[in-house]
């Protein structure tokens, strides 16, 4: 989740997994992306959408197998919501399928579409959340007010 958001979260079972997100214009992100796909410019947003990467890390190899394989489908199941509108869910992995029969991929490529609307009340101030809604991973929280800004920054005018 992005640093500065606030923390909100349910789970429905115990566990959280770890999960970071980074912005597709964060430092941290480009480096990945680039030993991924050899590219980066699948994942900087084009004015109507917002890219993220979602990375579920898991140091113990078999806790990292055991939670990917509970976390299947996860990466349809990842939100973004503008005040006053319906949850946009992910467009996820566009340029090939991670996840499988057997367990989720620990990365996923992600793109969320936002109408001209939720772009317009983002800039009059409406806030932004982000969750998900897998029955393994219930969590949701409220974007902090400096990712906001920089969100709305990658979104055109």
């Amino acid at each position: 989740m992005p640093p500065g958001s606030s923390h909100s979260g349910r789970a429905s079972s115990g566990y959280r997994p770890p999960c970071r997100w980074n912005s597709a214009k964060g430092g941290e992100l480009l480096p990945l992306a680039w030993r991924c796909t050899g590219r980066v410019d699948p994942l900087i947003p084009d004015g109507s959408n917002l890219k993220a990467t979602a990375m579920l890390e898991y140091q113990d190899v078999e806790a990292r197998k055991q939670q990917l394989a509970l976390l299947r489908g996860i990466e349809d199941l990842v939100w973004i919501r503008v005040d006053g509108f319906d949850a946009v869910y992910a467009i996820s992995n566009e340029d090939l399928e991670r996840s499988n029969a057997e367990k989720s991929s620990a990365v996923h490529f992600m793109r969320f579409e936002l109408e001209a609307e939720m772009i317009t009340v983002l800039r009059a101030g409406a806030s932004l959340s982000m969750g998900s809604n897998h029955e393994c991973y219930q969590y949701s929280t409220e974007v902090g007010a400096d990712i906001r800004t920089a969100l709305i920054a990658d979104l055109d005018p």
